[in-house]
């Protein structure tokens, strides 16, 4: 591939990979917003209370009166919340999506007697 044709492959693709950003950011935001680090917090401790729940039943597994569809149950009720968890998270990492600033985080209004340490 010639110099000239490697630029312009490498032009359409970031091109690309910007009109994707673009979209996504436009879609998701209206989707998912207002978010903040209280709500991914608070997401992730239900993720791994599924984990817990899943990880109890296979430590209690007796093959004897053992119903195997609750333990699939609880299998596929964690992956689906972990694997919705890695897809919120990429979103922040591809800013698919507007973070709050800084003393947004709990929606509350920043203390104007707090010092900085």
């Amino acid at each position: 591939m010639s110099k000239n044709k490697f630029m312009e492959h490498r032009q359409f693709v970031l091109n690309i990979e910007h009109a994707i950003k673009l979209a996504n950011r436009e879609v998701i935001n209206q989707m998912v917003l207002p978010i903040n680090e209280e709500k991914v917090l608070a997401i992730s401790v239900e993720v791994a209370k599924a984990r817990g729940a899943y990880l109890e039943a296979v430590v209690k597994i007796n093959a004897i009166d053992k119903d195997p569809s609750e333990l699939r149950n609880l299998r596929e009720t964690y992956e689906e919340m972990r694997d919705g968890f890695a897809a919120l998270m990429t979103v922040f990492d591809r800013d698919y999506v507007d973070l709050p600033s800084p003393g947004q985080g709990s929606g509350a209004a920043p203390d104007p007697d707090a010092r900085a340490a």
